[in-house]
């Protein structure tokens, strides 16, 4: 009777090792992509929340809210302040009350997106803060609609918020 050694793995054994450890990382990684997503999006709310407790805090000092920095694109007018300036107070007249306004953590496919936007009425007496949201529909609290801050792209719908 001939007696063979049966320590070790087959070939086909590790195969399938190695495939299992493969599907199984593929897996955290796609449930780790949309933690991340899911993250940002949760951060931004928060920054939205804070910058709308910091011009709340601004308008009970002052009776209004900040001006907004008004720009010119192709022959209209358009009065926002946006974080992409480079300026770290990009709300002007917030430097007292907020230090300093939150930044977009940024991901979106466009770049252009990556950025909060600060609208205030020509009477500063309301304003509206537009953000965009990676994952699922925008929030459009203040019933903006479809708006188009940089031409030449397709106006989008941006989640807002407004003074409550």
């Amino acid at each position: 009777m001939i007696k063979y050694k049966t320590h070790g793995f087959t070939l086909i054994e590790l195969m399938v090792v190695i495939a299992i450890i493969g599907l199984l990382s593929t897996l955290a990684i796609i449930s780790l992509r949309s933690a991340r997503i899911e993250a940002r999006d949760a951060k931004r709310r928060a920054d939205i929340a804070t910058l709308q407790s910091a011009l709340a805090v601004y308008h009970d000092r002052n009776d209004k809210y900040p001006l907004s920095t008004c720009i010119e694109i192709e022959d209209k007018f358009y009065c926002l302040s946006t974080q992409a300036a480079g300026d770290p107070y990009w709300i002007p007249s917030l430097q007292g009350y907020i230090t300093p306004p939150p930044e977009d953590p940024g991901g979106h496919s466009n770049v252009n997106w990556d950025q909060y936007i600060y609208f205030a009425a020509a009477d500063q007496g309301t304003y509206t803060l537009f953000f965009m949201l990676e994952n699922g529909p925008q929030e459009d609290v203040c019933k903006a609609g479809l708006m188009n801050f940089f031409p030449p792209e397709v106006p989008r719908r941006w989640s807002t918020r407004c003074p409550d």
